[in-house]
């Protein structure tokens, strides 16, 4: 290696291995890693090979060198290599620490301490780290920051001691909660994020259970398993412990004076009792210990009025003042009264008096006996032995009932009674299927149905023509009525034909005999048993006579048929049915048609062509008759026209001769009223000026007048001025002679009454003298037996005073 400045000249022995290259300056704070350093003596004198001008290096070995051994440039030496670039050295500030790990053997002068390989240890700062061959930075680490009420987790690698001297084992946590900035030893881990704190309340508390033995921070010893509560007595603020696992938080349990609780599982003396129940009542606020179970929530205080009970069952043996219950006793507590369920008992119901109209009621049922009674017309409250009994109806009763109510089947009270309103003229029959009786009820009447009564369903037939059951029906009506019928008859030559037959019925029935009630309902159809009945024979009449005769004289072929004819062939006039009562009283034949297609239409068209011979005779009478009036109209209409010619042309001749009135007013009036406007300007105009000259003697006199007021208002502020400073100076005298006279009281009293005794006795001058010195100007002492006369002193003083003050009145004026 040749350094410079020199000029070099290879000879021809030599090669150039390498182009010029600079020396390395390491500046302060910066160091460069060298690999293959050269080999240096004690004196730091480099070394050579025995052979040539070759430097020993130290191959397989690396060299940190910094600005403390090297101030001055350095070159390279052949074999010596830079690993990297210059580069300053590490600062470690005051939250961050490095990891470093000897891999060699060396001496610690940092840390005064032998490095072994395989060591770890931290360096923290705030410092800047020259960086060693022996040592290898594993990580930087920095500093978790510990707000209050947070709390950070830590895991020791190794048995260690942390800084606060306490031992902990390899794989042991703990928390660090001190406030501030955390570097960890090497032994230790950091475990996540700092744990934040739960803030604790009167309304809130903690329930925490212990993963291992171990004791908590408020020094409790707790055991694997065991639960607590962590309340505001406790601390405001709880961070959870590697130990305790935060099962839930307890909001707080608040009873008022109206309201209670039962607790199943609770906790006495520290021991939960399970299996066991307690009863709390307000005014209380209480947490639920561990395992503590609310039954049922917190509860309102029962309050009964008169008209409330409670159904009560007992589970246990219970015992009051009163009276003792067994297990299993059912009894009622009537009100009005407030009431709070004990533990032994159970509330199987809340019952209320039912009131009841004449027209409602209820199905009432025995529990002990099975008997159902009906209650109505009253307000009635069901004893401890009885419930409500659900009545059930057949399904078509259901919907009878629900054409004639508004509830529907689904919503009905089954524990109300049935009612059923019977309309007018009608028959009702209901059966009690326990006594084997059935009862009649003649409309209009409200039906109520007995615990043990149904409704007797009639299914009638309807429809034309009639089809059974086509009408389902809980009454009758008695009539009269009618109904309709369609029934095909033969003709003795064959013809079938369609007839509608309305017929007029009514029941005859004695309501006050029973067996003649009855009978209207032995038969179930009357409708259909009826039409069935008079259509046989109908047909058995008409298929005697001809289809000509019938369709002539089909009423009376009919209503004889129907009703038969007395010993003269006179037909009668009703047909009775015996079995129920039914009387047929007329007949009717509303419309009759053939049955066979080609007859209906040859009818059709015989039918049509003399409808049409009607109209078309009808027709041409109308058009004669339009015509006529047609040509009456137009000659009057002409005629009309003619006369309203005339009266237009004799009202044009009028407007006319207004028109020409009108423009005549129209330039007279022009004229006129420009005349008049000319003269009103002018007066107008004379009236201004005149109003004008009045307004400004008006605005003289104003201004006039005000600068007099504002004048005499001066005057009198200047003289009230004066006033004042007269009454201030006087007041200021006042008080100056207060002044005096107080100090004169004070100096004659610190004299004293033998100092003035002595004055008294003095000289002229010494008194002269001592008044002087005391700031007395003038003085008079008297031993009271001479009397002074200060009357017209007194009268000459004030006579000055009083001229001497008029006297600057009068300046002052001036």
């Amino acid at each position: 290696m040749v350094e410079g400045p020199v000029t070099h000249v290879l000879k021809s022995h030599e090669t150039l291995k390498q182009k010029v290259t600079p020396h390395i300056q390491l500046g302060k704070s910066q160091y460069i890693l060298i690999k293959n350093p050269v080999l240096r003596d004690e004196e730091c004198n480099l070394l050579y090979e025995d052979f040539g001008n070759q430097v020993k290096l130290s191959y397989g070995s690396e060299e940190i060198r910094t600005d403390a051994d090297y101030k001055d440039p350095f070159p390279l030496y052949p074999g010596e290599e830079a690993s990297g670039s210059v580069t300053t050295f590490i600062n470690v500030s005051a939250n961050e620490e490095i990891k470093l790990k000897a891999v060699r053997p060396f001496f610690d002068t940092i840390k005064n301490k032998q490095r072994k390989p395989g060591d770890l240890w931290m360096l923290r700062g705030q410092c800047s780290y020259i960086p060693r061959v022996e040592a290898l930075i594993v990580e930087k680490i920095f500093a978790k920051i510990i707000r209050p009420n947070h709390a950070l987790k830590i895991m020791a690698k190794m048995d260690c001691i942390d800084k606060y001297g306490n031992s902990h084992k390899a794989g042991e946590q703990w928390l660090i909660r001190e406030a501030g900035s955390y570097l960890p030893n090497v032994e230790e881990e950091i475990c996540g994020e700092p744990i934040s704190g739960i803030t604790i309340t009167d309304k809130l508390s903690l329930h925490m259970k212990a993963s291992c033995d171990y004791i908590d921070v408020y020094d409790k010893k707790r055991l694997a398993g065991e639960e607590w509560l962590i309340t505001l007595q406790d601390a405001d603020m709880h961070i959870t412990d590697v130990n305790e696992i935060l099962v839930k938080k307890v909001p707080i349990t608040v009873l008022s004076s109206r309201e209670y609780c039962n607790i199943v599982n609770p906790m006495v003396e520290g021991k939960t009792i399970y299996g066991q129940r307690i009863q709390r009542r307000g005014e209380a606020s209480f947490f639920l210990q561990p395992r503590e179970i609310l039954e049922g929530g917190i509860q309102k205080v029962v309050v009964l009025d008169e008209n409330d009970a409670l159904l009560l069952k007992a589970n246990q043996f219970f015992k009051t003042e009163k009276e003792e219950r067994k297990s299993g006793d059912r009894w009622m507590i009537r009100g009005p009264c407030e009431f709070v369920l004990p533990l032994e008992l159970t509330l199987l119901e809340k019952r209320r008096a039912i009131p009841l109209d004449d027209n409602e009621g209820i199905y009432v049922r025995n529990l002990f006996t099975g008997e159902i009674k009906m209650v109505t017309g009253q307000t009635y409250l069901l004893t401890a032995s009885e419930e409500l009994w659900e009545k059930e109806l057949n399904p078509e009763v259901e919907v009878l009932l629900t054409e004639q109510t508004k509830y529907k089947p689904k919503s009905r009270d089954k524990s109300r009674v049935v009612t059923y309103r019977a309309p007018h003229n009608s028959v009702v029959q209901v059966y009690d299927f326990r006594s084997k009786v059935d009862r009649i009820v003649f409309g209009p009447e409200l039906i109520k149905l007995g615990p043990h009564e149904e409704f007797t369903i009639l299914r009638l037939s309807g429809k034309k023509p009639k089809v059974e059951n086509a009408i389902q029906s809980l009454s009758i009506i008695l009539g009269p009525d009618f109904m309709t019928d369609i029934i095909e008859v033969e003709t003795r030559d064959h013809a079938r034909l369609k007839v509608q037959l309305c017929y007029s019925w009514r029941f005859i029935v004695d309501p006050k005999n029973i067996d003649d009630c009855r009978k209207i309902f032995t038969v179930n159809d009357f409708v259909g048993d009826a039409c069935k009945n008079i259509a046989a024979k109908i047909r058995g009449a008409v298929s005697t006579v001809t289809f000509e005769n019938f369709h002539n004289y089909s009423q009376n072929l009919v209503k004889s048929a129907v009703f038969g004819v007395d010993e003269a062939g006179i037909s009668l006039t009703s047909l009775k049915f015996e079995s129920n009562n039914l009387i047929i009283t007329n007949v009717d034949i509303q419309s009759q048609e053939p049955c066979d297609e080609k007859t209906r239409d040859n009818l059709s068209e015989s039918t049509d062509l003399s409808i049409q011979f009607i109209n078309q005779s009808q027709k041409d009478e109308s058009d004669h008759k339009t015509f006529i009036s047609a040509e009456e109209s137009q000659g009057k209409l002409k005629l009309q026209k003619l006369d309203d010619d005339t009266h237009a042309e004799r009202e044009n001749t009028k407007l006319l001769i207004k028109k020409v009135a009108t423009e005549a007013v129209k330039t007279s009036g022009d004229l006129t009223a420009r005349a008049h406007a000319i003269a009103k300007g002018n007066e107008i105009q004379g009236n201004s000026l005149i109003d004008q000259a009045k307004l400004k003697v008006q605005a003289l006199e104003i201004e006039v007048i005000s600068s007099l007021i504002e004048e005499e208002e001066n005057i009198k502020q200047e003289i009230n001025k004066k006033e004042e400073i007269i009454n201030l100076e006087l007041e200021k005298l006042t008080k100056l002679s207060e002044i005096e006279v107080d100090e004169f009281k004070k100096t004659i009293n610190a004299i004293g009454k033998e100092t003035l005794i002595a004055m008294a006795r003095a000289g002229p001058e010494t008194q002269a003298k001592l008044l002087k010195s005391l700031g007395i100007k003038s003085f008079l002492i008297s031993d009271g037996k001479n009397p002074i006369n200060l009357f017209n002193t007194a009268r000459g003083i004030l006579k000055k005073d009083t001229n001497s003050s008029r006297q600057e009145c009068i300046d002052e004026d001036s």
